[in-house]
């Protein structure tokens, strides 16, 4: 619950300076290119984990999880995303193509996981682990973005995002820095518009509080993301 009212507060900070700049820029009917984005996103993502999963036991024992057992899949997730497009050149090449490169700093994710585990030795004896993940990062990458019409803005990119990941579950808490990268592609009619999001990388988490023990694991991770754009 602390998670998603973090998540939550951040989006509030973020929208009164959009409202403000984005009122001030949709009167400019002939501005050929929308250069800042806020994305407000629903996402879902998958981990595989590559080694072995230790928790505690109910004697205090460390047990050890099979990666085979494990299905790790989000239930649901929400994300926002701010940045800017930095163009190469002032004109639109063949009055139509920019290119650029994007920057955002604000790349702020919140997923919950029902990991369900089942012992191979006792198949009807299952159970199931909620956690949380908390990423934080920022994103850089190219794009090129078409205007074919003076309000119709069409975007494709590619983006490294380097990544503050961690995950939080009952009394435990992991994170580490996670090498991650997005690729995707949005459609806007002028302020507004909409967007996919493919994502995968990686994270070898170190164990900073309580008895789930990840550090022994480097854990992948794919997914993607559905979203809601303003541009301005």
């Amino acid at each position: 619950m602390k998670q998603l009212l973090l998540f939550i507060t951040a989006i509030l900070f973020a929208l009164p300076s959009f409202a403000q700049e984005s009122d001030s820029t949709t009167l400019q009917s002939d501005k050929r290119v929308r250069k800042k984005f806020f994305n407000l996103s629903y996402s879902s993502a998958k981990l595989s984990p590559k080694g072995e999963l230790v928790m505690e036991g109910y004697e205090g024992e460390p047990i050890p999880l099979d990666e085979k057992y494990i299905d790790m899949k989000s239930d649901w997730g929400v994300s926002i995303v701010r940045g800017r497009t930095y163009m190469f050149h002032r004109r639109p090449l063949a009055r139509i193509i920019n290119i650029g490169i994007d920057v955002s700093f604000l790349d702020l994710n919140y997923a919950q996981y029902s990991v369900d585990y089942t012992d191979p030795d006792y198949p009807d004896d299952n159970a199931t682990l909620k956690l949380h993940k908390i990423d934080y990062g920022w994103q850089v990458g190219p794009s090129v973005t078409l205007t074919p019409g003076r309000r119709f803005t069409i975007a494709a990119y590619f983006r490294y995002a380097p990544t503050f990941s961690s995950i939080y579950y009952e009394d435990s808490y992991m994170g580490n820095y996670s090498t991650q990268f997005r690729t995707g592609a949005s459609f806007s009619y002028g302020v507004i518009g909409c967007g996919f999001e493919a994502s995968f990388g990686d994270c070898k988490y170190k164990n900073l509080i309580g008895d789930l023990d990840l550090s022994s694991t480097k854990i992948k991770s794919k997914g993607y993301r559905v979203y809601l754009q303003f541009r301005w």
